[in-house]
C-alpha cells in the first residue's frame, strides 16, 4: 500500500512538473499574432539534403516516426540548409566525431493538416471536459495547428547528433520524435545530468544560427516560420533590444509550388530496367544547354570535360558524350536508344530515327548566302556557280527540289564563310543565326533552305521496347514540363480582402491563380498566379492600379 502511494506521489509530482513546464511554451495563440509575411524572402528556393552517408544528414533509423509520409530525402530551405551546415561544423568543433542528423524537414499541408486531425480527436475522446481552446492548445502541443505550423513552410527541422566512432546517436533521453512520455520536454527534470547537457549544448549550436528552439520537443527548431518571428520578438524584449514588427518569411507551400536550388534527387539507387542510352554532343554549341535542359528536369547529369560516357544516378539513362555529327548514326545503328542533336545534322545524316521532341533551342536557319555586290539576286543566279558547304546532302536535295541545274557542290568543313573572298565559291549554304558572321565576311542572306532546332530522336527498336518506351516518356514528360515554364513566370503579391474581386480581371489569362490564400486575422490575402512571361509587366501594372502590394515575380522551374 506504501508503494503504490509513493509511485502515486511520483506520478502527481511529474505531472505538476509537466503542466508547469507547459506553461511557458510558445503556444497557438502567441502564433496568431503574426500575421504579416515578407513576401520578397518567401521565394526563397529549396535544397534537397541527400538521406544517407556521412555529411549533414547521415544515417537515422527512427524507432518511432510518421508511417507513409516522411519521404527518403529531407527537403529545407536554402538559408536552412546552410545554418544546418554551420551547426554541423560548430559540433565538429566540440567533437570532429559528431555530425549533425537531420531527421525531418519540409511536410506537406496536406500531411499537416491530416496529422493535427488525428491527433485532435484522439485529444477530444481522451479528454471530454476540456473546452474547444484547451483541446486547441494540447494538440498544438504535440502537432502544431495547420496554420501556423513551420515544417510545411520548409523552415522547420528536427534534428539529433551521431557519433560515427561509438556507431551511436548522443543520448538525449527520448528518441527523436517520441511522443510516448513527456521527458521529450527540452527541460523536463526527470532525465540525467548527460542527457540535460546534450540537449543543452545541440541548442546552443542551433540558436547561434538563429534557429528558434521549441521547448515542447528538445529536437525541434525552426528559423523563418511564425514560431521563429515570435521567439525572436520575445528574445529582443527579454534582452531589451529595440524590437520590430512581427514577421516571418516563409508561407506554407504546396509540393507543386517548390522550386529548388537543384531539383529534387531520389537517393535510391536505379533499378536498370528501360535503361535507356542517351547520345549528346560533347562539346560544342549545343552541349552546355543540353546538359543544362537535362539537369532542369531533375536529372543528376555526370559531366565533366573529356568524359565520353557518364551515368545519371537518379533516373535510367546513360549518357554517351560524342561528336554531334555521329549522333544520328548512333541512334539509327542501336548503339544508342536515344539522342538530342541539331535538326540539321538529322537532315544531312539522312537518319531513320524518329524525332519526339522539339525542344526550343540552338535555334537557327540553314540559309544560302552571297557576296553583298555579287549581283546575285535569287537563288536561280545559282545556275553555272559554285557554291561551297558542309551539307552537301541538303544542299543537293535543295537544288533538286528546286529545279536549278549546273550548280557546281563544293564540299567544305571549315571556313565556309571564307570561301567567297578567296574565290573557291560564288555562294555558301551554312548555318546562320544572328547574321554577325555574315556580315563579317561581307556576305548577305539570300534564302532560307529549312529552320534548325536541337530535337530529341530515338530508335525504333527502343521505342518497340515497353521499358525503354517508358523511360523515353518520362524524360520528354519532364523535359516538357521544364521548357512550358521558361515561357512562364510566378507572381505572389498581397492585396486587401476588399480588393479581391477588382484584382481578378488582371489575372484572367493566368494558367494558375490562386485567389484564397488568407492570412489568418489579417485585413489581407497573399495571392499567387502564373502567367505568361510576354505579358507580366503589363499584368502587374494593372494588378497595382487595383490595389496590390509587395508584387514579386520570378522563374518556375516545372509545369507538369
Amino acid at each position: 500500500m506504501a508503494d503504490e502511494n509513493q509511485n502515486q506521489n511520483l506520478r502527481q509530482y511529474k505531472l505538476d512538473a509537466y503542466n508547469k513546464l507547459e506553461k511557458s511554451f510558445v503556444s497557438y495563440a502567441d502564433l496568431t499574432a503574426v500575421t504579416a509575411l515578407d513576401i520578397a524572402a518567401d521565394t526563397e528556393p529549396f535544397v534537397t539534403l541527400a538521406a544517407y552517408g556521412h555529411g549533414l544528414i547521415g544515417k537515422y533509423i527512427a524507432k518511432r516516426d510518421i508511417e507513409n509520409v516522411q519521404k527518403q530525402n529531407i527537403i529545407a530551405r536554402e538559408s536552412v540548409y546552410k545554418k544546418l551546415q554551420k551547426a554541423d561544423a560548430a559540433l565538429k568543433n566540440k567533437n570532429e566525431n559528431w555530425q549533425l542528423v537531420v531527421v525531418y524537414g519540409y511536410r506537406s499541408p496536406g500531411v499537416q493538416q491530416r496529422l493535427f486531425n488525428t491527433e485532435l480527436e484522439r485529444t477530444q475522446n481522451d479528454n471530454p471536459a476540456l473546452d474547444y481552446n484547451e483541446i486547441i492548445e494540447t494538440v498544438h502541443r504535440r502537432v502544431a495547428v495547420p496554420s501556423v505550423s513551420g515544417h510545411p513552410t520548409g523552415g522547420a527541422v528536427d534534428v539529433t547528433v551521431y557519433d560515427f566512432v561509438k556507431g551511436s546517436y548522443l543520448d538525449f533521453g527520448t528518441d527523436v520524435r517520441d511522443f510516448s512520455t513527456k521527458d521529450s520536454y527540452y527541460n523536463s527534470p526527470f532525465i540525467s545530468r548527460e542527457q540535460k547537457e546534450n540537449r543543452s549544448y545541440l541548442r546552443k549550436v542551433m540558436t547561434a544560427e538563429d534557429f528558434a528552439p521549441y521547448d515542447g520537443e528538445w529536437w525541434h527548431f525552426s528559423y523563418g516560420d511564425k514560431e521563429w518571428a515570435f521567439y525572436s520578438r520575445r528574445q529582443a524584449r527579454r534582452n531589451k533590444l529595440e524590437t520590430t514588427d512581427l514577421k516571418y518569411l516563409y508561407a506554407h507551400k504546396l509540393p507543386a509550388e517548390l522550386v529548388y536550388t537543384d531539383k529534387y534527387r531520389d537517393s535510391a539507387a536505379v533499378e536498370q530496367a528501360g535503361l535507356v542510352r542517351l547520345a549528346i554532343q560533347k562539346s560544342g554549341r549545343l552541349t552546355e544547354e543540353t546538359v543544362n535542359i537535362l539537369k532542369k528536369s531533375g536529372i543528376d547529369v555526370d559531366y565533366g570535360e573529356g568524359k565520353f560516357f557518364g551515368k545519371c544516378g537518379n533516373f535510367p539513362l546513360e549518357i554517351l558524350f560524342v561528336r554531334d555529327d555521329d549522333i544520328p548514326g548512333l541512334v539509327d545503328a542501336g548503339a544508342a536508344d536515344a539522342g538530342i542533336v541539331g535538326q540539321n545534322i538529322y537532315e544531312e545524316s539522312d537518319c531513320k530515327s524518329v524525332i519526339l521532341k522539339e525542344l526550343g533551342f540552338g535555334r537557327c536557319a540553314l540559309a544560302v548566302a552571297v557576296p553583298e555586290f555579287s549581283g546575285i539576286q535569287s537563288i536561280f543566279d545559282l545556275s553555272g556557280k559554285k557554291v561551297a558547304t558542309s551539307y552537301n546532302r541538303s544542299a543537293g536535295k535543295f537544288f533538286e527540289r528546286e529545279n536549278i541545274l549546273n550548280v557546281g557542290i563544293v564540299p567544305l568543313s571549315g571556313a565556309v564563310e571564307m570561301a567567297p573572298t578567296i574565290g573557291y565559291a560564288d555562294a555558301i549554304i551554312d548555318l546562320v543565326s544572328t547574321g554577325s558572321s555574315l556580315r563579317q565576311n561581307k556576305l548577305k542572306f539570300l534564302h532560307k533552305i529549312f529552320d534548325s532546332e536541337s530535337v530529341l530522336i530515338a530508335n525504333k527498336a527502343a521505342l518497340d521496347n515497353k521499358e525503354k518506351h517508358s523511360t523515353i516518356d518520362r524524360l520528354i514528360s519532364r523535359i516538357t514540363g521544364y521548357l512550358s515554364a521558361k515561357s512562364y513566370k510566378r507572381v505572389m503579391f498581397s492585396v486587401r480582402k476588399e480588393r479581391l474581386e477588382a484584382i481578378k480581371p488582371a489575372l484572367a489569362s493566368a494558367k494558375l491563380a490562386n485567389l484564397c490564400d488568407s492570412l489568418a486575422d489579417s485585413e489581407y490575402s497573399i495571392v499567387r498566379a502564373v502567367v505568361k512571361k510576354s505579358s507580366i509587366w503589363d499584368i502587374i501594372e494593372e494588378l497595382k492600379k487595383n490595389g496590390a502590394e509587395d508584387i514579386v515575380f520570378y522563374d518556375i522551374e516545372s509545369i507538369m
